[in-house]
């Protein structure tokens, strides 16, 4: 039921991307595993419907490890959004200073040959020039 609602809410708005020339992405936000997404996001196989991945939520909400969710979505990733936290609450921290396992989660992208456009997502002004300085070291 999830999954035909979700086509029919979907595909009128892929139709409208393609014609502009834009990319729509979903992004993980409570999903425990990437199942649902794979679901939606290979009933359309549109190069304008993408992926995004959000490093804190999975490190918040997921059940699997970073190499199932790189696994299963990283065909479809456009998008990343870069922040941390301690695996308790949607923090916004800036990279490196929760728990999320950035050195793993770039490792694995550049095995993939991956290269989303990344998005910092600091929730406070302070903490955009340590997000930069902090994720510079992984763009290299």
């Amino acid at each position: 039921m999830w999954l035909d609602s979700s086509l029919q809410t979907w595909g009128p708005l892929i139709d409208v991307a393609e014609k502009q020339g834009q990319v729509l992405a979903i992004e993980n936000v409570f999903e425990e595993t990437p199942d649902t997404l794979v679901m939606l996001l290979s009933s359309f196989e549109s190069p304008y419907f993408r992926f995004c991945f959000d490093t804190g939520h999975h490190n918040v909400f997921s059940k699997l490890s970073l190499a199932v969710w790189i696994e299963a979505l990283g065909k479809y990733l456009a998008e990343v959004h870069l922040h941390d936290n301690h695996r308790e609450a949607d923090e916004h921290l800036p990279v490196g200073e929760g728990t999320f396992d950035f050195k793993q989660f770039f490792s694995l992208l550049s095995e993939r040959k991956l290269s989303p456009i990344y998005t910092l997502e600091p929730h406070e002004e302070e903490h955009l020039s340590r997000g930069l300085e902090a994720v510079r070291k992984y763009l290299r």
